[in-house]
């Protein structure tokens, strides 16, 4: 009797579970809001970047520069497939893992919100790259400047997996195609932003795209 009381228990919270559960829409605006906005960043960033080492006329230094944005969208992709492990691993222990997710997340947007993206603080990180890079050119230190690109990538990269791995927990079983397809399309609208900041950057208006940003965070 206590086993089919706890199975009728059991019956009835996978029904409430079920019953909130995102729909497949959401999860996909939510996996393509995230993208978005993590990597229209980090395009601009990397623009920045490439203007100032092309500015100095060092060919060798954009291969470098290349590099190490690469080598973080790859390492990015890595980490996703190990939260993904962990979480399948650890059993018993699932939804505790998705809890410190989900709060790893938060914790992580507010911070991202209230400080590190207001536009005082994108100046000053901004300035500090230029700053890093241009110290990097003068001394010819190539593998710092994959080291900057790396970085400014890589901190874009971790708060993607972060977010997408919230969505992902919180998503119906058979959303992982609209997660795809989210994914798939805002990376697509980055190439193309991306594309369209080197060939008109003189006329895009920078501000006004960070507001934007700000705005839908």
């Amino acid at each position: 009797a206590a086993v089919e009381r706890a199975e009728a228990t059991l019956t009835r919270a996978a029904e409430i579970l079920s019953s909130t559960t995102s729909s497949a829409w959401l999860t996909f605006t939510l996996a393509a809001g995230i993208l978005l906005r993590e990597g229209f960043e980090a395009v601009l960033l990397l623009i920045a970047l490439l203007g100032v080492i092309r500015a100095s006329g060092s060919n060798k230094a954009e291969h470098w520069l290349h590099g190490g944005w690469i080598a973080a969208v790859a390492l990015g992709f890595g980490f996703w497939i190990f939260s993904d492990w962990l979480t399948i691993i650890t059993g018993a222990q699932r939804e505790l893992v998705e809890g410190l997710t989900s709060l790893l997340a938060v914790a992580v947007l507010l911070y991202i919100g209230f400080w590190l993206h207001s536009r005082t603080e994108i100046t000053r990180w901004k300035a500090f790259i230029d700053g890093k890079v241009k110290t990097a050119l003068e001394g010819g230190n190539l593998f710092g400047i994959a080291t900057i690109a790396f970085i400014v990538v890589f901190r874009e990269a971790f708060e993607t997996v972060l977010f997408l791995r919230a969505v992902s927990l919180e998503s119906q079983p058979g959303s992982s195609f609209a997660m795809g397809a989210g994914v798939l399309s805002a990376f697509a609208l980055v190439l193309i932003f991306a594309w369209m900041l080197l060939r008109f950057s003189g006329h895009v208006p920078i501000r006004k795209l960070f507001m934007i940003s700000s705005v839908l965070m």
